[in-house]
């Protein structure tokens, strides 16, 4: 075998293993959670939303209902849904400014999750929602049904 095969073969071999490590051995990481509030006036009621910033997001569906199984005790205990209308929401943490400036006085404004300013002034895209999880679906398709306690959870794949 001629050296610049052996070099192709080896080549071949590091990139198939770095993309083995980068998508499935990477570890994932919780690096904030912010909790607000935001009234929905079809229901009349104000809904509590959590937002998970998570680095190193899972791109599978068995690696997100993996983490949300990892993680459903301590946020359960933690922050617990309440309201049918509360809903836990699982992101990938790319922090980017806001599209319009007025945007960080919002929770959750038309294309981007805000916080209300707490994250430094920066949004993240609703793009990088990677799972919800809630007492409430509207569908079955792409659900896991799940149980807390005697509650019925909704975990729901984006």
């Amino acid at each position: 075998m001629k050296i610049k095969n052996k070099i192709h073969i080896f080549t071949a071999i590091i990139c198939f293993t770095s993309l083995l490590y980068f998508f499935f051995f990477q570890s994932v990481k919780i690096d904030a959670i912010y909790q607000g509030e935001d009234y929905i006036k079809i229901i009349n009621d104000k809904c509590r939303s959590t937002i998970i910033l998570v680095s190193n997001a899972p791109i599978t569906e068995k690696g997100r209902l993996d983490l949300w199984k990892r993680e459903k005790e301590n946020i359960m205990n933690r922050i617990p849904l309440q309201k049918k209308c509360d809903t836990i929401y699982f992101v990938k943490n790319k922090p980017e400014p806001p599209v319009f400036s007025e945007n960080t006085k919002y929770w959750q404004a038309d294309e981007q999750l805000c916080f209300k300013g707490k994250s430094n002034g920066t949004c993240i895209s609703n793009k990088n929602i990677f799972m919800s999880i809630s007492l409430l679906s509207l569908t079955t398709d792409g659900v896991y049904r799940d149980f807390y306690k005697d509650k019925i959870i909704y975990v729901l794949y984006q």
